[in-house]
């Protein structure tokens, strides 16, 4: 039995997975708007 496959572990990854995905959107979010402000000082500066 794979540790995957057994239940116990299934929440404790997904958990893990959930946690990584939402940093990963947070992070690229706050890269996107980082951006888009120095977009915008290049642009009206």
């Amino acid at each position: 039995m794979k540790a995957w496959q057994n239940p116990r572990f299934t929440p404790a990854i997904s958990g893990a997975a959930l946690k990584l995905g939402r940093m990963m959107s947070g992070t690229l979010k706050n890269a996107a708007i980082e951006v888009g402000c120095r977009l915008d000082l290049t642009l009206t500066g």
